[in-house]
């Protein structure tokens, strides 16, 4: 006996409950039960829903009964679209990045190199305003969007994105506050930060600015403080070493004051390579074996290291 209803959830009617269609079937081992998702289930409308099958299995000559449950995912299209946020404000008058991801619902990538993606965009809600532009997929499957927000008039951005069928609006960025309307803006230029190497930062904003005060942090302690001087630029760079007390993740806060005392601030993590100093390989001659036979273990090394087993 097989029963197939759609599992619905909700926080204010408990329980929904939808009638379950039943079949009975003979099986000899392995039987192959089919539902019409319309006629049967009775599902016609485009939210993904769960469907639930209980199945239960009677032996003819004991009389003895054995039950199972499963659960399936019905989606009303092959793809899915997903925002990735590089952060979830933007800031008027300086670049935001952000990547669209279109995937199968394994989350294997779709290549298509000749079906584009539409993207509309816009820094209000008014739809009717928005821009529309097409995009190329990369072979990951990612489009990287870059925005360019006006300092004024900017108070959230609108993205939709629409691929063959499949068109998906995303929840809004909002845009970051500030009192007197100023941002500064901390990037890393070094596509792979490295213990033992310089690591270059860049800084813009969206007034000149006189200097610019950083530092960075790693395990708790700031490990470098300094100012950098900016002749009256909006954009600022410079470069530092790298070590291993900022190993793992380093914290960079960047910061300059203005005339009427207001600190513009902002801050970035960073990720750093190389931070192991050695390696341990572990090989075995078997990976299966007999009580009593004995097994060979391989451990490979910087030289003069200390193993523990």
């Amino acid at each position: 006996t097989i029963s197939a209803y759609p599992a619905y959830f909700s926080s204010v009617l408990q329980p929904i409950f939808t009638a379950p269609v039943r079949k009975v079937i003979p099986i000899d081992g392995k039987a192959v039960v089919e539902f019409d998702i319309v006629k049967e289930l009775r599902l016609t409308d485009e939210y993904e829903r769960a469907v639930q099958f209980d199945v239960a299995v009677e032996e003819a000559l004991t009389g003895r009964r054995q039950n199972n449950t499963a659960q399936v995912m019905l989606h009303k299209h092959k793809y899915k679209l997903e925002l990735i946020k590089t952060s979830e404000y933007f800031k008027p008058g300086l670049k935001y990045t952000a990547f669209i991801k279109l995937s199968h619902h394994d989350g294997t990538p779709v290549i298509d190199r000749t079906n584009p993606v539409k993207v509309r965009w816009g820094y209000s809600y008014d739809q009717d305003n928005y821009n529309e532009t097409e995009h190329k997929l990369s072979s990951n499957g990612l489009i990287e969007l870059n925005f360019h927000p006006p300092l004024t008039n900017a108070t959230t951005l609108g993205i939709e994105a629409e691929y063959l069928d499949v068109k998906e609006w995303f929840s809004t960025v909002s845009a970051a506050m500030s009192p007197s309307n100023n941002f500064i803006q901390a990037v890393v230029k070094t596509e792979n930060p490295t213990v033992n190497q310089d690591v270059e930062i860049e800084v813009m904003s969206t007034e000149p600015m006189k200097y610019v005060s950083y530092q960075v942090l790693g395990r708790g302690d700031v490990i470098i403080a300094a100012t950098v001087t900016v002749p009256e630029q909006t954009t600022a760079s410079w470069r530092f070493l790298a070590t291993y007390a900022m190993a793992p993740t380093a914290h960079v806060v960047v910061q300059y004051l203005r005339d009427n005392g207001e600190v513009v601030a902002d801050a970035l993590d960073i990720q750093l390579d190389g931070i192991l100093q050695n390696f341990v390989d572990v090989r075995l001659n078997r990976l299966e074996t007999k009580p009593g036979s004995p097994v060979e273990l391989n451990f490979e090394a910087k030289p003069n290291s200390y193993i523990g087993l």
